[in-house]
């Protein structure tokens, strides 16, 4: 079982929010953010914007037991009572001390540094949310889906079913433009996409509904191999284009080998492959199946 001790401040950053004199804390069977939120709305009636896990206790095996998560200030609050902010470091395990020391620094108006991802500061969750109402009609907020340091996904209800936002870290800022891309192309195979910020890396997209494959017996795998092919195939033809959407090269000229696989390389480069777009992580559990 792991612990997730929960920072959470008021409004003005100058108090920290806490349950019979220890901070919130939420039991889970593993490290799971969007757990975290959801249980302390349903004990604590706390709705706040996750940012992010702060720190990470990790056991003789390298398994992570312990998180610290830090939140931005309340939205709503039924439980729970305010102390000091700078009290907060006294409150959890030695372990995660300084990083608790870290937050409290920031609340009293450290900068926050600027390779953090934009969805763990203060704020961002609003301007997602009012994006995400400007191109669908919701009837219910957005929630939090999944979040880590490379992407944040929320999950909202229309009218019309679920959509998902997506916002990406910053190397991979191309991923909308291309995401919409390849939907236009492949109506029938990738989630539609109903708008997309490339400025932000922020892309909208319908529901893809389905188990994933992963989950089903291992025969039907080999289901997703034409699917992938019919993309690789349709964009072989299309380096330039690839290119324009803002997608990065990294041809087999690009890559940067260690002397005993060079041979390796040059011999793939013989091959004389054409370069098209690929899946940087294309396995069972990254497929949605089809019905039979």
């Amino acid at each position: 079982m792991h612990v997730h001790y929960v920072l959470v401040p008021n409004a003005d950053h100058t108090a920290v929010l806490v349950t019979d004199g220890a901070l919130p804390a939420v039991a889970a069977e593993r490290i799971r953010t969007a757990v975290v939120p959801e249980t302390l709305e349903r004990e604590l009636g706390l709705r706040a914007p996750f940012l992010r896990v702060a720190a990470v206790i990790k056991d003789a095996d390298d398994k992570p037991t312990t998180a610290l998560l830090e939140f931005d200030a309340p939205r709503s609050l039924s439980g729970g009572t305010w102390i000091a902010v700078d009290e907060a470091p006294r409150l959890v395990p030695p372990e995660l001390r300084k990083p608790a020391e870290r937050w409290v620094a920031e609340q009293f108006g450290a900068p926050i540094p600027p390779e953090r991802a934009p969805w763990a500061r203060p704020g961002w969750l609003a301007e997602a949310e009012a994006w995400i109402a400007e191109n669908v009609e919701l009837v219910e907020a957005p929630r939090l889906h999944a979040q880590w340091p490379l992407s944040s996904v929320l999950r909202a209800t229309t009218a019309d079913g679920a959509v998902y936002f997506k916002a990406a870290f910053p190397l991979f800022s191309h991923e909308p433009g291309v995401t919409a891309a390849v939907a236009r192309a492949h109506p029938e195979i990738v989630p539609s996409v109903l708008a997309i910020e490339p400025e932000r890396g922020w892309l909208l997209m319908h529901e893809l509904r389905g188990p994933m494959l992963g989950d089903l017996d291992r025969s039907r795998w080999s289901e997703a191999g034409p699917l992938l092919a019919e993309i690789h195939r349709t964009w072989s033809s299309r380096r330039d284009d690839i290119f324009a959407l803002g997608a990065v090269d990294r041809g087999l000229d690009t890559l940067a080998v260690p002397d005993e696989l060079r041979g390796d390389l040059e011999a793939l480069q013989e091959l004389a492959w054409p370069e098209t777009l690929v899946h940087g992580d294309f396995h069972p559990w990254n497929v949605v199946a089809g019905s039979t």
